[in-house]
């Protein structure tokens, strides 16, 4: 149960009341943070960080120590994510043996047929 002794109602211009609240659409989430993103950020005395004589936003700050923290990701992020080549190995369910091995099997098998029809046919009289 609430204490309700201690409660206090909203004046006008109080400082605890939230105007903005919270967002109301992923839309407006994204815009808000854009709006974080973007603002000065400030250093631990809560003056502003300057790098190279130019101030330095939250998300320049945040990617900066992402490159110390996490260079990888840092590249995944800005370039894109490298391509990865991954490989398949099929197992026939009667032989167990993978499909390359079966393909080996068939090439092997269709030239002694081959070889053994050349001697069949080179063993026939001529007509």
């Amino acid at each position: 149960m609430a204490n309700e002794t201690n409660l206090k109602p909203f004046k006008k211009k109080d400082p605890r009341i939230n105007r903005n609240g919270r967002p109301k659409s992923s839309g407006a989430l994204r815009k808000l943070a854009q709006q974080i993103g973007n603002e000065i950020a400030k250093g631990g005395g809560g003056s502003p960080v300057v790098i190279d004589g130019r101030r330095q936003t939250q998300v320049t700050m945040l990617l900066r120590q992402m490159i110390k923290e996490n260079p990888v990701k840092f590249l995944e992020f800005s370039f894109g994510k490298p391509k990865e080549e991954t490989t398949t190995e099929v197992h026939l369910s009667h032989s167990g043996m993978t499909l390359d091995a079966w393909r080996k099997q068939q090439e092997k098998t269709r030239q002694e047929i081959e070889e053994t029809l050349k001697a069949f046919n080179d063993s026939l009289p001529d007509t």
